[in-house]
């Protein structure tokens, strides 16, 4: 069975119900995909870092992609932003 994993340190637009505006889903739907396509081409992955998140049946990691981080690479594509634990900004 999979397990969902959360990226550690960062916030990501919704994609669904929870979402503010269309443009947030948009831009979530441009993450997940991005972070798809990431792993796909992926040689290795690794994690560090693991514990269940706060919300409980997720694993809360930090996750490296060929020796890079893919919460680094999403910060840099404007798909997420640091996330220290505190109250969120809005993406809309």
């Amino acid at each position: 069975n999979p397990i969902a994993v959360r990226l550690r340190g960062i916030d990501t637009p919704e994609t669904g119900g929870r979402a503010q505006c269309a443009a947030e889903r948009d831009l979530g739907r441009l993450a997940t995909g991005f972070t798809r396509q990431a792993i796909a081409r992926a040689r290795r992955i690794e994690f560090g870092a693991l514990d269940w998140d706060k919300y409980g049946g997720r694993v809360d990691a930090e996750v490296w992609i060929d020796g890079v981080s893919l919460a680094d690479r999403l910060i840099a594509a404007g798909l997420a932003r640091a996330y220290d634990g505190g109250k969120r900004k809005g993406w809309c």
